[in-house]
């Protein structure tokens, strides 16, 4: 098994040569129910219909997977970035951007509740 470092080193090589762009959700659904362990809980794995504009400014529409515990997506209406393969044929989130990156995303929730414990906790110093 590869350490979580080499796995994000083996997947921006798979996707080397592939664009950056932001896609609109246009809907979602629930793919399958799978367990990450034998005997943990089930989690959602989710299909999205994502629209993008394409390379030659026609707008190209795309189902992209959520792999389950790496990303967090808007609601439909919402901008998903993404990467899209140079023939606008396949396209995949873009779990390394920061408005969708899971652990990103919660530590900044966790610094601002920290952030905001402590303003108040010295509210007089101010």
């Amino acid at each position: 098994m590869l350490a979580r470092g080499a796995t994000d080193t083996v997947l921006r090589m798979l996707h080397h040569g592939w664009r950056h762009a932001d896609a609109v959700l246009i809907d979602t659904r629930v793919k399958r129910m799978i367990r990450l362990t034998d005997e943990g809980p089930y989690h959602a794995e989710h299909e999205y219909v994502v629209e993008f504009a394409g390379a030659n400014g026609q707008h190209v529409r795309a189902v992209v997977v959520e792999k389950v515990g790496h990303v967090r997506v808007p609601a439909p209406g919402g901008i998903v970035p993404i990467l899209v393969h140079p023939g606008d044929t396949k396209a995949v989130i873009d779990e390394h951007d920061p408005r969708v990156n899971l652990t990103g995303l919660l530590r900044a929730e966790d610094n601002a509740s920290k952030a905001q414990f402590e303003a108040k906790l010295n509210w007089q110093e101010e």
